[in-house]
């Protein structure tokens, strides 16, 4: 469906990285494919099928504002876990040198 392929890809077009971005379009195709599949047995007409499912997805704007905020707290989530990470890592291994330095070793 190129008119769902194309409102995905609007949806998601607010996402500055480009590999968040694909991934998101993807997921948001998926989501409007299988909501297609339920309006097809209901409506039995492409086009209606279509435009409900545009509808039911939401108002635009206030979609790319959510896709974009859940991106953000994803990288938020990410970068806080590997900042973390880090410093355990330097803690440690300051720990051993203080420790090998000062003859415990």
């Amino acid at each position: 469906m190129k008119e769902l392929k194309v409102f995905a890809r609007q949806a998601v077009s607010e996402i500055d990285d480009i590999l968040e971005r694909r991934s998101a379009e993807k997921e948001v195709y998926a989501a409007l494919m299988d909501a297609y599949d339920e309006e097809m047995a209901y409506h039995h007409d492409s086009k209606k099928a279509i435009a409900q499912v545009i509808e039911d997805f939401g108002y635009e704007p206030l979609t790319k504002e959510e896709l974009r905020n859940a991106h953000i707290r994803k990288i938020g989530k990410k970068e806080i876990l590997i900042l973390a990470i880090f410093v355990i890592s330097v803690f440690v291994l300051l720990h051993i040198l203080l420790i090998w330095a000062f003859g415990g070793f």
